[in-house]
């Protein structure tokens, strides 16, 4: 099996950017929004593994796995577009 999303090199660099710009933002509504878009993030990032590791052991394509895509795309799209917001507000 390969490594999961969720442990892969680029995921991680991603992840780690978005935490570290996160914790820099003062206003403490903004950084527990993007906190909360961080945490949902990473519960689709696990979604999607399981849904390959039992795509691998079963063999079977489920449609879902484009649905998490999708999930996963636009939870990046708002995590980068508010902290553009809040770093822009609050001059980061």
């Amino acid at each position: 099996m390969s490594i999961t999303i969720e442990k892969s090199e680029r995921f991680q660099t991603e992840y780690k950017n978005y935490y570290e710009r996160i914790s820099r933002i003062p206003g403490e509504a903004s950084k527990k929004e993007l906190e909360n878009l961080l945490r949902k993030l990473i519960t689709e990032v696990r979604v999607m593994d399981k849904q390959h590791l039992d795509l691998y052991r079963r063999n079977v394509m489920p449609a879902m796995i484009v649905d998490s895509r999708s999930r996963i795309q636009d939870i990046r799209k708002e995590i980068v577009r508010k902290l553009e917001d809040c770093e822009r507000t609050y001059k980061v």
